[in-house]
């Protein structure tokens, strides 16, 4: 999380004019600290019984959370559906940069409608960081890319009618 939040932090002024802040917050039902350990086993022995009797664990790190913030207030709760997606953009990169440094290659990008929220800068700058991946695009309109290699389907029912270059 540190090291997606290092390569997000780096992208996301691309998405916001450098006015906003972003960052994440790991939320752990224990500690985390040296005796993290001690901590767990005594979480766990406290609620064992209760979750023996309902047949469900109650604590564990499958209900560990991210808090992802925008300027220190939870996202969910202050971003507009723009910001939103400008969080997730700066997110997905800076993933696949990461991706890129362990493994020497890009992963491929699939993005669902993601420009419908974005303003003309916003998607201009987005672009501008993806002309090293391979990225595949769905959208309800057609959508023009400057500068950028690209193939284009037009696809009605099912089928695909069109295909430009």
């Amino acid at each position: 999380l540190n090291s997606l939040m290092i390569k997000a932090r780096e992208l996301y002024p691309f998405f916001s004019n450098e006015k906003e802040e972003i960052g994440a917050k790991y939320m752990t039902f224990i500690p985390i600290d040296p005796d993290m350990k001690s901590h767990m086993k005594e979480a766990y022995d406290k609620v064992f019984e209760k979750e023996k009797r309902y047949h469900q664990t109650l604590i564990g790190i499958h209900r560990d959370d991210i808090l992802f913030e925008l300027n220190e207030n939870p996202v969910c709760e202050v971003a507009s559906q723009g910001q939103k997606r400008s969080f997730v953009l700066a997110l997905k990169l800076g993933l696949a940069q990461i991706i890129y440094e362990k493994s020497g290659q890009y992963p491929i990008l699939l993005l669902d409608d993601f420009m419908s929220e974005l303003d003309e800068k916003r998607r201009k700058n987005f672009l501008e960081n993806i002309k090293n991946i391979q990225v595949i695009i769905t959208c309800t309109d057609k959508i023009v890319l400057e500068n950028l290699n690209y193939f284009l389907y037009n696809v009605v029912d099912g089928k695909i009618i069109e295909k430009e270059k």
